[in-house]
């Protein structure tokens, strides 16, 4: 585990990352003088102050995958840059297939920690999310995300199974199904389908 020595290091290494504490995301604010981290929950938007050798803290990045918001499903991925952070730092996070990261998601803070944190839906959840099919209520959702790697799309005639943004199969008789050319996917679906 990391214990920077001085101000301007801890401050320059996790001023804007996230990390975890106790299992939760958390924006690293700054570092204080006294070398604690001024923290927000991302969760709930509290206030904390964690000292760096807190056994709770975590200075592994949490996992990127899906994002489940208002719009629709995302795969957030990280994009390659030469800054020496610690953590993940928000301004490197792009969805895929667009190359950046809209406001609305960045904003979303509680959407983020259930990515961070891993929190999904059900698949039988994540179907329930979609309801009618008005076309004439555009704003209706697209995809749900159940797992941080799959996502339950709207393919007009029934649901299509996404795998980190692609379509990879759809759904049989309430279960997914994987294309044949996507088959060595079998392992990794059969451990979030439950």
């Amino acid at each position: 585990m990391p214990r920077y020595d001085t101000h301007r290091d801890a401050d320059m290494r996790l001023s804007g990352t996230i990390l975890t504490y106790g299992g939760q995301a958390i924006r690293v604010i700054g570092a204080r003088e006294d070398l604690k981290l001024h923290c927000v929950k991302l969760r709930n938007g509290e206030e904390v102050v964690i000292d760096q050798d807190d056994e709770q803290l975590s200075f592994i990045a949490p996992a990127l995958g899906y994002i489940n918001s208002t719009m629709g499903a995302f795969y957030l991925m990280r994009q390659p840059a030469r800054r020496y952070k610690q953590g993940i730092d928000m301004s490197r996070i792009y969805v895929h297939g667009t190359g950046r990261l809209h406001p609305a998601i960045r904003e979303n803070t509680r959407a983020l920690a259930d990515c961070f944190e891993g929190v999904y839906p059900t698949i039988e959840q994540a179907k329930g999310k979609f309801g009618g099919k008005n076309p004439f209520k555009q704003e209706r959702i697209r995809s749900v995300a159940f797992s941080r790697k799959f996502a339950i799309a709207d393919g007009g005639n029934g649901f299509k199974l996404e795998y980190r943004g692609r379509i990879v199969g759809e759904f049989q008789d309430n279960h997914p199904v994987l294309e044949r050319k996507f088959e060595y996917l079998q392992e990794l679906l059969d451990g979030v389908v439950v």
